[in-house]
């Protein structure tokens, strides 16, 4: 049976970032030849390829951000953190122009995991808007998890594997298998997503759509390096974190007032059961949307070659 796709007129906010770059790629590259613009702020000198509509606008700039997002058929935020509170005012944009979905900035661990979210606020931080999506009552919203985003980790050493320097940060025994996506996976979900026929996506409105490029343990990644460079377990030097206690250290840090500290708390929560890392059971359907996820080894071999 043939795959139908179909173009969309797509707008998004955050295009330069690490993810947002990636996205933005994708959407390029679907087959569906999407329609993108981005909108970015008024002193950007970013230079976007002849393909993408650029507006240049006040982000809290209501009446402008709706002439952007007039036609248009999704809103997709990809957001920095400190970033958050600019989705406001495109979500009131978005529902003065009709645009029929909005992705907020919603990408990382499941915020529907109860004890997850008993543990740490990352997961509920975007509950106001989405609750503002729905009380506008015009838009639909599609949240994104994708778990920790590997490729990102790995190259910034929170992930616990340093390629460079041949060291392995293990939480416990290392054998925990979580979920985890690339950016560019993340991307390449979003373009095809927004692709496919208006009953495949109404089917999320409102709703979570859960993006994984594989399930691994840390163990796993070590060893798939190992595969790739051509070295032993041996070449590597290898240090054993307590998930339980790194967990407790980094919320004294958090009462502390050290507001990095909750990223430690995510990782030593993530490497452990019962937090809902593990959420294949729950991912979108890549063959009906005609996807292969990416290799693990392919994936790995492609960050070696950046740290050779």
């Amino acid at each position: 049976m043939s795959l139908t796709i179909q173009p969309r007129r797509i707008t998004l906010v955050g295009a330069t970032g690490s993810l947002g770059s990636q996205v933005l790629a994708a959407l390029l590259a679907e087959a569906a030849n999407h329609q993108v613009s981005v909108i970015t702020r008024p002193g950007s000198t970013h230079v976007f390829d002849e393909r993408v509509k650029v507006h240049r606008v006040d982000l809290e700039d209501i009446a402008s951000l709706t002439h952007c997002l007039k036609s248009q058929d999704v809103l997709l935020m990809t957001l920095s953190p400190e970033s958050y509170g600019k989705q406001i005012p495109l979500i009131h944009a978005a529902a003065a122009a009709h645009v029929p979905y909005v992705v907020p900035t919603e990408f990382g661990s499941d915020p529907t995991h109860p004890q997850l979210n008993r543990e740490i606020f990352l997961a509920e931080m975007q509950r106001p808007f989405r609750e503002l999506i729905q009380e506008l009552g015009v838009s639909s919203w599609i949240g994104v998890v994708s778990g920790l985003f590997f490729d990102f980790n790995v190259r910034n050493g929170f992930w616990g594997l340093d390629l460079r320097n041949h060291k392995v940060r293990l939480y416990d025994d290392g054998n925990v298998r979580i979920s985890t996506s690339t950016l560019s996976w993340v991307g390449t979900c979003l373009a095809r997503f927004f692709a496919m026929p208006d009953s495949f996506i109404q089917q999320y409105r409102n709703d979570w759509i859960f993006i994984s490029s594989f399930l691994v343990s840390q163990r796993e990644v070590w060893e798939s390096a190992q595969r790739v460079t051509g070295t032993a377990e041996a070449d590597f030097e290898v240090a054993r974190i307590n998930a339980k206690e790194a967990a407790v250290v980094a919320k004294k840090g958090m009462q502390q007032g050290d507001q990095t500290a909750v990223f430690g708390l995510l990782f030593a929560l993530t490497f452990q059961d019962g937090y809902g890392s593990d959420f294949q059971d729950r991912v979108l359907d890549y063959s009906a949307m005609g996807l292969t996820a990416p290799s693990l080894d392919d994936i790995v071999s492609g960050l070696a070659e950046e740290c050779a």
